[in-house]
């Protein structure tokens, strides 16, 4: 049963949510409690997210071929990140304040946001990626609540007040960030002192080590995490695979949450909605989606965690909405279900992010190339949302935002009810299921082979789930990793015992003394 574990160190996450600019109610509120201009708003939103685009973009490229998560999360990297951040907020504050009118301040704001935004992006997803999925989205949850429901009292405010609680804000929401890169940096620079006096890295228990199929990597090249619970990975290239491998094993594994992500950037910048007279109802749909995913981290399920959310509740909950949104236009039913459309998808993106962390928690690819994925496709679909909300009236963008919702909603509904018709969660059965031992004993016995064979901390945690019966597909969504690496780990681990088959191995686990 799933025991939560709150760490308050993320609750700045909170703040940081309320204030960046990537989430449109935040930038809205800002243009709002200045009195801006939308071409102002446009020049700095533009900007933002096509430098916020090129910069993600080129910090996942270069996350393939080379170890840039160290560099990412270093101190000198995140407060240079902190600076041009900040620096954004204040050029577009003055601008605003002296009426919104250099379009050139606007635009260099906007690049200069964009650019500290996607280190201090990837640097809060290494926080929440050294947590388990259950106990990260009640994290990501949790603190995207609160940050909704302080944005929400930010968008009353308006002049000087707005600002001076805006910065005050934004400030907390990069203390986290900040105190993490000084300690990450200060522990890299005590392992390295210690490898150069004596190699005192390499007497480490294995667990401390990252384990993600290259057990050979030599310990000087090991970035440690600052409570030691996240080690930054170096490459996710696998030897004599080409990039598009690399890519195609990533979305393997990250498929439905990244879909999740753009389609909800996307639906929250084509259209808006305001709430007694001048709230986007994107704020209280971020206020309400924690209330509704917080049941979700006490599931109990045994099918694989993700799996059940984007395979049985996801899917019930669009068919829901689809039964809805066919009633008659203007309907009190269709009114409603037009709202929690936009609850539906918030959902969507606080379950996407939470599910993305836990792909760089199973540490089979660096934070930089899954983060800097997210972000440059964030910030590339928002700008495509954008500029078809100006080509559409609000009319028309009504119902075509209710068809591209419908056809998403078909789209998870067909991809569950295949992923179900496939069985692949199902456990291998055993020849005699009264001989199955408990779990501590079946746990002391892998534990046995695990250190009798030399097997990796990955092997052993693959071998204990091969020993309740179940197949590569389901450890790999269990664990968040690419059936192709699961697939290795598996064959490595029969190598090693000297197995052939599952059933051997079974055997061999149920003869253990």
């Amino acid at each position: 049963m799933f025991k939560p574990s709150f760490k308050p160190e993320l609750l700045p996450f909170a703040a940081f949510f309320a204030t960046i600019p990537l989430y449109s109610p935040n930038i809205v509120s800002f243009t709002n409690a200045l009195g801006m201009a939308s071409l102002a708003l446009g020049c700095f939103v533009q900007a933002m997210l096509a430098s916020a685009f090129v910069a993600g973009l080129g910090l996942a490229v270069a996350s393939i071929g080379h170890a840039v998560d160290r560099v990412v999360a270093g101190r000198r990297t995140v407060v240079a990140s902190c600076v041009l951040y900040l620096g954004g907020f204040a050029v577009l504050a003055a601008d605003g304040l002296n009426g919104g009118t250099s379009r050139a301040l606007e635009a260099g704001a906007g690049v200069s946001c964009g650019l500290g935004l996607i280190v201090l992006c990837c640097a809060w997803g290494m926080r929440f990626s050294a947590l388990d999925i259950r106990t990260g989205l009640l994290h990501v949850a949790t603190t995207c609540g609160i940050g909704s429901l302080v944005s929400f009292m930010l968008a009353s405010l308006e002049g000087v007040p707005y600002l001076v609680s805006l910065f005050a804000i934004v400030l907390i929401g990069l203390t986290t960030p900040l105190a993490s890169a000084w300690q990450r940096t200060a522990l890299s620079d005590r392992d390295h002192a210690d490898c150069a006096a004596g190699g005192s890295l390499g007497d480490r228990p294995s667990e401390d080590l990252p384990d993600d199929g290259r057990n050979s990597m030599e310990g000087k090249d090991v970035a440690f995490a600052a409570d030691r619970e996240l080690a930054l990975a170096l490459s996710p290239r696998q030897p004599h695979e080409t990039i598009w491998q690399t890519l195609r094993r990533l979305s393997s594994v990250a498929a439905a949450p990244f879909v999740g992500f753009i389609v909800f950037a996307f639906t929250m910048s084509v259209r808006k909605f305001n709430l007694f007279g001048g709230y986007d109802i994107e704020l209280l749909a971020g206020i309400v989606a924690p209330i509704v995913v917080l049941p979700l981290c006490f599931a109990r399920t045994r099918r694989p965690f993700l799996s059940f959310t984007h395979q049985q509740f996801l899917p019930y909950a669009a068919l829901a909405l689809v039964i809805c949104n066919s009633f008659p236009i203007g309907s009190v039913v269709q009114i409603a279900s037009a709202s929690l459309t936009y609850v539906f998808f918030a959902v969507v993106g606080v379950i996407a992010l939470a599910s993305l962390c836990a792909v760089v928690h199973a540490r089979e690819f660096p934070a930089t190339l899954v983060f800097g994925t997210m972000l440059s496709a964030f910030s590339l679909v928002s700008l495509v949302g954008i500029a078809a909300s100006q080509l559409f009236p609000d009319q028309d963008a009504g119902p075509a935002l209710l068809v591209i919702s419908t056809v998403y909603f078909a789209g998870i509904i067909l991809a569950s009810i295949v992923a179900l018709a496939s069985q692949a969660d199902v456990p291998v059965a055993r020849k005699d299921d009264a001989q199955v031992p408990v779990e501590s004993v079946l746990r002391s016995r892998c534990e046995a082979i695990a250190r009798q064979s030399k097997l990796s901390p990955r092997e052993a945690e693959i071998l204990q789930y091969l020993g309740r019966g179940h197949n590569p597909t389901f450890v790999a969504r269990t664990l968040v990793l690419s059936i192709s690496t699961v697939r290795t780990h598996v064959r490595n681990i029969y190598r090693k015992i000297n197995v052939s088959s599952q059933e051997e191995l079974l055997a061999l686990i149920d003869a253990q003394d």
